[in-house]
């Protein structure tokens, strides 16, 4: 995903936007998914589920500096400041 930020916010295409949006979204999900493999109400089912729901709002911080600091605002970036917020009872969806 990193890399895949560095290449957005040197060619801010909206192909690349949307390619970076359907790998986020996958990403979630497949964490999401592999929660539901887990035993329900352990530890571990609770912690991925977490970490599930937090991948948004990581990678919206990172990609929201690098986009800040090479075109001076968040004009044009596909992540917005709402998505580095803790929202509760968001729901992830296969898109």
């Amino acid at each position: 995903m990193l890399e895949m930020i560095d290449h957005l916010v040197e060619t801010p295409t909206e192909e690349n936007k949307n390619e970076f949006l359907k790998s986020l979204y996958d990403l979630e999900y497949f964490i999401l998914e592999k929660a539901e493999s887990l035993p329900k109400k352990s530890q571990q089912y609770f912690n991925t589920r977490a970490e599930a729901f937090s991948i948004r709002s990581k990678y919206a911080k990172i990609l929201l500096a690098k986009w800040v600091s090479k075109f001076s605002s968040t004009e044009g970036c596909p992540l917005k400041y709402e998505d580095t917020l803790n929202i509760p009872f968001r729901q992830i969806k296969r898109k």
